[in-house]
């Protein structure tokens, strides 16, 4: 994959790897809708670099719990809310370092802060002459929206 041709495909990719190597979901893309609302819980991380940006993923709180019941080895019903907050930054954070690596050399190569999670919905987050890519994933019961500002 071209990275200066396509770098949210860059992160769609580390994040399907990661949700397969640590929860054995097989993430597909689906239309928007065909979705849920992914606004509850939204995993974000600053991307500094020539490019700039923000890595987010999101997920309603069904789909953490269904996440975290996978990743965790807990029962769906029994996941806390300090278990859904470690596990999007660990997801977060996981991507991130994937893609960092693909981006090696790059004008997309880039350092990034430590993940963290807001609660809630209605957030716009934009900047100067931004580019948003925008992919919604499904599989095993779980819905993510990841998208990149830059």
């Amino acid at each position: 994959m071209n990275v200066t041709e396509n770098p949210g495909g860059i992160f769609s990719a580390t994040l399907s790897e990661v949700a397969l190597t640590f929860t054995g979901l097989n993430l597909e893309k689906i239309t928007p809708g065909d979705s849920q609302s992914f606004e509850e819980y939204t995993g974000l991380m600053a991307m500094n670099s020539k490019q700039g940006g923000v890595l987010m993923i999101s997920m309603g709180q069904a789909s953490m719990n269904r996440f975290c019941s996978l990743m965790l080895g807990v029962v769906e019903n029994e996941v806390a809310e300090a278990d859904r907050i470690d596990a999007l930054c660990e997801v977060v954070n996981m991507t991130a370092g994937a893609a960092k690596a693909r981006f090696a050399g790059t004008d997309f190569m880039f350092t990034y802060s430590q993940p963290f999670v807001i609660k809630g919905s209605e957030m716009l987050v934009t900047k100067h002459k931004t580019r948003v890519f925008t992919e919604l994933l499904t599989g095993g019961g779980v819905e993510i929206r990841l998208m990149i500002v830059y």
